[in-house]
């Protein structure tokens, strides 16, 4: 039911209307005969009649003089924060062109980090033979059997301790993070000794670079004593 907001601002007595139109009903030669807030009074081709104002179309009632409000604006929901955003993505062809690229180029890092991981793994691999093999020798030539643990991640340092001379209660203290610098360094000058080498060399294992060719030139270096025949005299038969 619609409410009227002010009287008419002037009255229309005598108007006249060829058809008018009040809710389901239809009227002809329709004279204004006085008409009030909420009523007017007319007469028409069937007689006298009182209509209520608010049962007039629109059109009627301005004419008429009455002021209708404006019916009021609907009231949307406010979407969502994420739907604001899909809007926006949606609609902005640049920042959709940026998203595309940038998932493309995670691909590619993706791929290329695929490439170059199994040559590194197999890289990494074979140092790592070469370096158990490095190990065997030094534990051979200090007279020590390395047996299968030379190949085995840190059960691989239990033969090289005995190889230095240090028993094997040394390998519960090298595993203990306060006891193991001090027998590494024990081991630094021992396997010197051990491959029949100046055992100061073992300093060199402080520096880098001069430690992996110190434990190369242990692994496949000779012993250190020089196995020299002895001249032979003169008049002495020289048997081979």
């Amino acid at each position: 039911m619609w409410l009227l907001a002010v009287a008419p601002a002037a009255h229309a007595e005598g108007e006249k209307f060829a058809v008018l139109h009040a809710g389901a009903q239809t009227f002809t030669n329709v004279t204004v005969i006085s008409q009030t807030r909420r009523d007017v009074y007319i007469s028409h081709a069937g007689g006298f009649l009182n209509l209520k104002v608010e049962d007039l179309d629109l059109e009627t009632q301005r004419a008429l003089g009455y002021a209708a409000p404006a019916p009021e604006p609907l009231v949307e929901s406010a979407p969502s924060v994420a739907e604001s955003v899909a809007e926006r993505v949606g609609l902005n062809p640049d920042l959709e062109h940026v998203q595309i690229q940038a998932v493309q180029q995670f691909k590619e890092h993706i791929a290329l980090i695929k490439r170059l991981l199994i040559p590194l793994a197999a890289a990494l691999f074979l140092f790592y033979l070469f370096w158990c093999y490095c190990s065997k020798l030094i534990c051979e030539k200090a007279g020590h059997a390395p047996g299968f643990l030379i190949w085995i991640p840190v059960l691989q340092m239990l033969p090289l301790l005995r190889a230095a001379g240090l028993p094997g209660w040394a390998f519960l203290f090298w595993l203990l993070p306060i006891s193991s610098p001090v027998v590494t360094v024990m081991w630094f000058f021992k396997i010197c000794a051990a491959r029949g080498k100046n055992a100061a060399l073992g300093l060199l294992f402080f520096l880098p670079v001069t430690n992996i060719i110190l434990y190369l030139y242990l692994a496949f270096s000779g012993t250190g004593e020089a196995e020299e025949s002895p001249a032979p005299q003169a008049g002495q038969l020289v048997l081979r």
